[in-house]
């Protein structure tokens, strides 16, 4: 603080002492009571240190008066609301609560600041309190209470009424009665639609080429009626009760606990909308009790060919809330007529029937034709076809009424069977139920004939026509037929010659010529041999000559009439010769000799001759060659004997094994009749033929025969194959005193320590000396070389593998056995003191990596060793370190196994210990000295989220707790997208465990970037891993699809969801935009959510919609594009927009009433077109061409005159041949 503010305090502490004796004075003046300030104080002033903590005091009250609103409060009167806002013409209730606490009247005055006003408006308030009351002996007094709910809620108080002359220690506050209420606000079911449309399917979207009845959709909201038959007149009704149409019922629900007023209604939503809406909603109004439902009717009753959409409203009266104030949604209907299309025939008559002509037909033959009809329309419909009795033709299904669902087709055969020669017609009439539009005629004509030779059994039902199947080159095919003689006498037949110009040269017939009795039959074989490459024949026509024949006689007739060039085939069987032993072979006759050769025994090689004998002539056959080989082992002696040997000494001898026999072969010595003392190698082998081997026989005795002798019988060596060889082994074991001197040795356990020992060689003999040492604490090489008359230095390392105790020695002997059996033997001591360390080590660490240090623990003796391994902690340290390992490590004998040391620092520090390896049994111990100190953590790893934009993606991390304690983790990251679910900045992990952390990612544009998730605490430090974040290109939205008639214009609309926070303007394309149109900007907002979370708040989205339109100007199915709605941050969507444009449907009824009439017709061909107006009743007249500017919409007037016997119904034709063949049809009626 500077002087010049201390000086401001000072003022302000003085003028606080002042205030405060004017307080002083007012509060004697007014109680006569002591003032707080009296004596030295008062009259000298406040200490500044003290006055200056009361201004302090007094600014504080200053502010929160500066700040108080002075919103009204009463001790008796509460009004609500306190503030608020009023619109422009509208009202607003307010509500007053009077709680007296005395009896009385108790006035008070409110006064209402408005906005913009100058004055304040007042209002004056009277309440009265009655006071107790006095009840009467067995008298009763209701008492009333208001309950003014405030908004949706639970209401509870306790109400006390207090009893004169009773005893206040019962209940102080007055005999206690809780008065309890619930506040609700009316309101409906707005959410369920399986609720609300229970009685009806919800289907995901409208498909526009296969329309469902009485669906709901929630991809368009709305309820689809589909089509239904329009009721043009009285006669004609739908599906539906009395009152004809279709309904649907829809239930209504009040989900709150007070009565709702609701009111229903629907109103058209499309242009031009007729007067009379065929789409009503009956009752008008419902009033609902509490958790009760109600169903309203909707109807729908066309009475034109036409598509409806209204807009169903169900509102409940008076003030609601939002969410169940009201119910929305558009209905859709679709009236129409049932129609038949006769695709074939497609030929029409001069005056306008429809004509099926049969082929000319040889009589005594029928032939069947058939009528294709289809159902084009989008409701089944019920056709009958009508033809009066006719010998000649026969119409299936004459007269029976077929009913064809939409877009299936159904045939119709008509048989035609004359009797005679001739030409046939006949008339067939189609009637469609429900429309009387649409009734057709057929003509049917057909002609009859006859013929001298007809076919008959063709393939595939032709009449004329021969067809083979199509094949390989060289491949024969033969089809087969009949040729009937209708004359009365025979007839003479000839096919063209093979290769000759009246034939196709590859295709003969069999037979080619013959006759064929009169009425009678011939049957025919064609054959196709085709040996060319690509023979193709198509349409080639084959002349047949044909010729009655007359005979002089009737018995040379019948001899001769049936005759034909066909060949027949002759069978010729013949015999076979028996045998008598031997081998009899006819001319190139061939036979097997088979030979068996088995030995006995082994055989050198031979070859022989087979003789034969043929014809008595002698010869050779062939030779013959073979041996048979064996196998033979030998050695070169069957004893061995050793002689003398020193204990603890060995000597060597050799044996040999000749292979003498033919072949390869194995030996193998039986090692058990060895005994202990000898042994020899190798002990098998495989000895080739004429070879040699060398086995070492070695003699090495033990104590057990000190003195005597050692000996083995008979040892069997086996050969495979070739029998057994066996030798005898003999030999004697002698002892040797060790010499005085003492060689001594000192080293800490497991060290080493070397010493020499000099032998002198005194022959004229070369020794080769095998030392033999006791105690494995001792090392030495295993040969040792003294020259002949010379000397040599043997070397004794000392390695003990366990500490001597105080006092205790290792002992043992090194023994070196003479070439003569004799030997010198030398007494070994030495001393082991304790281990050194192992090692140190000394590490840099990352903290919340677990290191793994790997200690290398030894076996130093011969047999497996358990070591129990302890770490002794040389730092204090907390529970955020921690150093661990196996408890014990078992290493097998002379070998190295690793102990893993594992080091944990969840945070930046430093720690040391001694890790010891101690073998209980035997007291022996390795040690070593490690410390460790952690840096800053690294990444915890990469979190890949990924997916297409605006899915939600997540992903788990884990954060474990290894301490005693709950911790709590801050969470941020750098990312707005990406939050952690279910947290509000913190994350707790309870002791000991571990707490998977949900991270929600939602990317909303295509591309790639990087951002860093971190937790955080001071127990365990920071956690912080690394975020790949991709957004990927979603896939194309469901594909809008319109289905419309040529000349009409349907609107669609795209949904999408806005994900962005914040308003966003999407610009709207469409990447040709020939076909389709539609907005070029769309505007989203941001949902209201004014309570929400955080959570809440990032998942919300808001729908959106675009309008398409599509007004085709031509036929056809391949209207496509596709619709791109973007915005740089808020991203992309891709809507695919199909399109099928169908022809019109018919149109109408168009009434003409006066004799005259109108209906719109429109161009809607991107050129001026003339259109050309025709109809099939004379009655109306219409201008028969008119020419139309490109989209121009004209009235068409139609004038009717009526004539007797005329229908009043006509239906008109409209096409334009330059644009298009499709026609319009709009159904009149006058």
């Amino acid at each position: 603080m500077d002087d010049a503010d201390a000086a401001e305090l000072e003022r302000e502490a003085l003028r606080f002492v002042e205030d405060a004796d004017a307080l002083d004075e007012e509060r004697a003046s007014q109680d006569g009571d002591e003032s707080e300030y009296t004596g030295s104080e008062s009259e000298g002033g406040l200490d500044v240190h003290d006055a200056v903590a009361h201004a302090h005091t007094l600014r504080l009250h200053r502010q929160k008066i500066a700040s108080d609103r002075q919103l009204f409060a009463d001790e008796l009167y509460a009004i609500y609301p306190l503030e608020g806002s009023i619109w422009p013409n509208t009202e607003l209730e307010l509500t007053v609560r009077f709680g007296p606490l005395n009896s009385g009247e108790v006035p008070s005055t409110a006064f209402c600041d408005v906005s913009g006003r100058g004055e304040r408006l007042p209002l004056s308030l009277k309440g009265k309190g009655v006071g107790p009351k006095a009840i009467a002996p067995g008298e009763s007094e209701t008492f009333e209470v208001i309950f003014a709910a405030e908004n949706d809620r639970s209401y509870a108080e306790i109400l006390g009424i207090n009893v004169a002359d009773r005893d206040p220690a019962d209940s102080p506050g007055g005999m206690p009665y809780e008065i309890m209420g619930d506040s609700c606000v009316p309101g409906v079911n707005c959410t369920d639609v399986n609720s609300i449309f229970e009685e009806h399917r919800i289907v995901q979207a409208l498909d526009p080429f296969n329309p469902m009845e009485r669906v709901y959709a929630m991809r368009e909201k709305a309820f689809s009626f589909g089509p239904t038959i329009a009721v043009t007149n009285k006669a004609d009704s739908g599906e539906g009760d009395d009152q004809g149409g279709l309904v649907a019922n829809l239930k209504i629900s009040n989900t709150q606990k007070v009565n709702c007023t609701v009111n229903f209604s629907v109103s058209p939503k499309m242009d031009d909308p007729p007067a009379e809406f065929p789409i009503t909603v009956t009752p008008a109004s419902w009033e609902i009790p509490p958790q009760e439902t109600r169903y309203v009717t909707l109807r729908f009753l066309p009475t034109t060919i036409q598509s409806y959409v209204g807009l169903f409203e169900a509102v409940v009266d008076n003030r609601a809330d939002p969410r169940t104030k009201s119910f929305t949604c558009e209905v859709h209907g679709e009236g129409t007529l049932p129609t038949i299309t006769i695709e074939q025939p497609t030929e029409f008559t001069e005056d306008g029937a429809l004509a099926l002509s049969f082929p000319r037909l040889l009589q005594g033959k029928k032939v069947t034709r058939s009528i294709h009809l289809k159902n084009n329309g989008i409701v089944p419909a019920t056709f009958r076809m009508n033809m009066r009795p006719n010998k000649d033709f026969s119409l299936g299904e004459n007269g029976v009424p077929i009913t064809l669902e939409p877009k299936r087709a159904h045939i119709v055969p008509v048989e035609f069977s004359p009797a005679a020669l001739g030409d046939y017609t006949a008339d067939v009439k189609m009637l469609v139920q429900y429309n009387r539009y649409e009734t057709q005629r057929l003509v049917l004509n057909a002609t009859c004939y006859t013929e001298l030779v007809t076919f008959e059994d063709l393939p595939d039902g032709y009449d004329d026509e021969l067809h083979f199947s199509d094949g390989p080159v060289g491949k024969r095919r033969e089809v087969g037929f009949v040729l009937r003689n209708n004359a009365s006498t025979p007839v003479r037949f000839e096919f063209p010659a093979e290769g000759g110009a009246d034939t196709m040269g590859d295709v003969t017939f069999v037979p080619r010529v013959g006759h064929i009795k009169a009425g009678a039959t011939k049957a025919i074989t064609a054959v196709f041999a085709p040996i060319e490459d690509a023979v193709t024949h198509d349409g080639v026509e084959v002349a047949i000559q044909l010729a009655q024949i007359k005979y002089t006689a009737v018995e040379i007739a019948d001899a001769v009439a049936d005759w034909d060039d066909r060949p027949r085939r002759v069978t010729y069987a013949g015999t076979e010769d028996g045998g008598d032993g031997n081998i009899y072979l006819r001319g190139r006759e061939t036979t097997t000799i088979n030979l068996t050769y088995r030995p006995s025994g082994r055989m050198r090689p031979f070859d022989e001759e087979i003789p034969v004998t043929v014809q008595g002539v002698e010869m050779t056959l062939f030779s013959v060659r073979g041996a048979c080989i064996g196998t033979e082992l030998k050695l070169n002696a069957e004893s061995l004997n050793f002689g003398h040997v020193v204990l603890g000494s060995q000597l060597t001898k050799r044996l040999s094994i000749e292979n003498t026999g033919d072949v390869d072969a194995k030996f193998s010595w039986d090692l058990a009749a060895l005994g202990p003392h000898f042994s020899l190698t190798p002990a098998e082998g495989f000895l080739g033929a004429g070879q040699e081997v060398k086995i070492d026989v070695v003699f090495h005795p033990d104590a057990s025969i000190s003195g005597s002798d050692a000996r083995a019988e008979r040892v069997t060596c086996h050969v495979e194959g070739g029998g057994e060889m066996r030798v005898t082994l003999s030999g004697s074991c002698t002892t040797a005193e060790p010499l005085e001197e003492v060689v001594s040795f000192s080293t800490p356990v497991r060290g080493t320590d070397t010493k020499s020992i000099t032998l002198q060689n005194d022959t004229q003999t070369a020794w080769q000396l095998k030392p033999v040492i006791t105690n494995d604490f001792w090392k030495g090489s295993e040969l040792l070389q003294v020259a002949a008359d010379g000397s040599a230095t043997y070397e004794l390392t000392f390695q003990p593998t366990a500490m001597t105790r105080e006092g205790g020695m290792h002992e043992g002997s090194v023994f070196f056995p003479l070439p003569d059996g004799s030997g010198r033997l030398y007494r070994l001591q030495g001393t082991a003191g304790e281990p050194p360390s192992s090692g140190s080590v000394s590490k840099e660490l990352v903290s919340k990596e677990d290191h793994t240090e790997i200690l290398s623990v030894a076996n130093w003796l011969p047999r497996a060793q358990r070591f129990l391994a302890k770490i002794e902690m040389l730092s204090e340290v907390d529970e955020a370190f921690s150093l661990t390992g196996p408890p014990a490590l078992d290493v097998p004998a002379h070998s190295e196994r690793v102990y893993r040391l594992h080091a944990l620092m969840h945070r930046e520090g430093t720690m040391s210990a001694r890790v010891t390896f101690l073998n209980e049994k035997t007291g022996e111990y390795m040690w070593y000295e490690v410390s460790f100190t952690a840096g800053p953590p690294s990444s915890r790893g990469t979190v890949q989220l990924e997916g297409a934009v605006r899915q939600r993606i997540t992903r788990m991390v884990r954060v474990a707790n290894p301490l005693s304690k709950d911790v709590t983790l801050k969470t941020s990251c750098d990312n707005a997208r990406v939050r952690v679910a279910d947290a509000a900045g913190s994350v707790v992990v309870k002791a000991g465990e571990s707490s998977d952390v949900e991270l929600v990612y939602r990317p909303l544009v295509v591309g790639k970037e990087d951002a860093k998730l971190t937790l955080s605490c001071d127990e365990l430090g920071v956690f912080e891993w690394d975020l790949v974040l991709s957004g990927t290109m979603a896939g194309m939205e469901r594909a809008l699809t319109f289905n419309v008639p040529l000349g009409q214009r349907a609107v669609s609309y795209f949904r999408f969801n806005h994900f962005l926070d914040e308003k966003a303007t999407y610009s709207c394309q469409f990447e040709t935009g020939n076909d389709f149109e539609s907005e070029a900007e769309v505007t989203a907002v941001v949902a209201q959510l004014e309570d929400a979370t955080m959570a809440q708040r990032y998942e919300q989205a808001v729908e959106q919609e675009v309008e398409i339109a599509f007004e085709p100007t031509r036929l056809g199915e391949n209207f496509r594009d596709v619709l791109t709605v973007s915005h740089p941050t808020a991203g992309t969507f891709v809507c695919p927009v199909s399109g099928r444009c169908v022809p019109p449907k018919p149109q109408g009824p168009v009434e003409i009433k006066g004799g005259a009439g109108t209906f719109k017709f429109k161009n809607v061909f991107p050129a001026e077109a003339v259109f050309t107006f025709v109809c099939d009743n004379p009655c109306f007249v219409v201008d028969r061409t008119q020419t139309l500017a490109a989209k121009r919409t004209i009235d068409v007037a139609v004038k009717y005159t009526a004539q007797e016997g005329k229908a009043s119904d006509a239906k008109l034709i409209v096409s334009c041949e330059a644009q298009t063949t499709a026609t319009w049809v709009f159904y009149l009626k006058a």
